[in-house]
């Protein structure tokens, strides 16, 4: 039997622009609507979660960190029992939040929720927009008790361009006692209320995207600048000599489709450029036609001797390949065409294995499953979720 207890279950609080919940890899939400400090934690849906994870229940949210433990990543909910032990009493200590969907990049695993970048391109491609606004804030943040705050996890949209985020850490006045971390894409840097919160927390844990060398990256990241997130990772890499407590400085790649063959030039970069700059890969699981499980077998029999030449490091990457799935192709070729088609740019120029696969694929298939409900359905379900 799976362990499925987690201590965030007690203590954790994730904000978003629309919902809530004890972490953001958590499904189970509480719209916005019925969001305050006091009754998000205290949520019959969150009662019901403790319940189960004290009885080793499996947790519908929850999957995935099954997930990831199942294929050898260590989970947020293994890093938060790490952290924070056994408890039972609810009190609030780690806070998640999204300030907002402000961002200016739209990259190919995202959506406007995400990115407000992306709302024409979801138009396009859906035949609707999902939100009724291109931008979505969060203002809970200002009514939240932080006394007994001791992490806290920030992402985006983009948070170094969140006029919240600058707001949030210009008013929060114990940032020495607290844990955190941020996730950023690394194309600006941060503003002086979030640099001074990033100089002076207890220990800094501070993720840069990054999911190739050059091209690679910029192609995924659409209106990314290679040149420019090195240049803004030097100076923030700088945050290692100048903090007096822990502090970790990462890169973070998420492995999909796109990518999963040109990781070693990336890897090898980083190990000569940056030795003191830690490199972490995680496999894509959102939108499912661009994970590595649900390609075809011949696809996944020209991709393997590559990944399995990284060695025993990116095992989990190997493991997520050789994962039953669903060959779920035919639906992303007609996202990745169309997306090409509305920002005029060319798989090829970035990875030719794989734009070599498409064009024989699509020389020998010309016709084109409809994508339509399967896409709406995908979205529609992951709103559902996010509240």
């Amino acid at each position: 039997m799976r362990e499925t207890y987690c201590a965030l279950g007690w203590t954790g609080l994730n904000i978003t622009p629309r919902s809530a919940s004890v972490c953001c890899w958590s499904s189970e939400r509480i719209p916005y609507s019925q969001v305050n400090q006091s009754n998000a934690i205290e949520s019959p849906i969150l009662f019901v979660t403790r319940d189960k994870m004290l009885k080793n229940e499996l947790v519908a949210g929850c999957s995935q960190c099954y997930h990831n433990e199942d294929i050898g990543i260590w989970s947020r909910r293994q890093h938060a029992n790490e952290r924070i032990g056994r408890v039972e009493e609810v009190k609030l200590r780690t806070l998640d939040i999204s300030f907002d969907n402000i961002c200016n990049l739209k990259c190919r695993g995202c959506i406007s929720a995400a990115s407000h970048l992306w709302r024409d391109d979801e138009e396009a491609i859906y035949g609707r927009t999902f939100f009724d606004k291109k931008y979505d804030k969060s203002n809970l943040w200002e009514s939240i008790d932080y006394s007994g705050l001791d992490k806290i996890i920030v992402s985006g949209g983009e948070p170094f361009l969140s006029p919240n985020a600058e707001a949030f850490f210009a008013k929060l006045d114990n940032i020495e006692n607290i844990d955190l971390t941020v996730s950023t894409n690394g194309t600006v840097l941060p503003g002086p209320a979030f640099y001074n919160a990033l100089l002076n927390c207890k220990s800094l844990d501070l993720s840069i995207s990054l999911e190739g060398y050059g091209s690679v990256t910029e192609y995924f990241r659409s209106l990314s600048n290679f040149d420019t997130v090195i240049a803004n990772l030097r100076e923030l890499e700088k945050l290692i000599d100048l903090r007096k407590t822990k502090t970790l400085i990462q890169i973070t790649t998420v492995v999909s489709i796109y990518n999963a063959t040109k990781l070693s030039d990336l890897g090898d970069f980083l190990k000569k450029e940056f030795p003191r700059v830690a490199w972490l890969t995680k496999v894509l699981s959102w939108p499912p036609q661009l994970s590595l499980s649900n390609m075809p077998e011949d696809l996944k029999d020209i991709m393997r001797p590559v990944i399995e030449s990284y060695g025993p490091s990116q095992q989990h990457i190997l493991n997520h390949l050789n994962m039953p799935g669903d060959n779920l192709f035919e639906h992303f070729l007609n996202f990745h065409n169309k997306l090409d088609e509305l920002r005029n740019e060319n798989l090829r120029n970035c990875n030719e294995l794989l734009a070599d696969y498409v064009d024989a694929y699509q020389t020998q298939n010309p016709v084109r499953v409809d994508s339509k409900e399967f896409l709406n359905t995908q979205m529609l379900n992951l709103l559902s979720n996010l509240g």
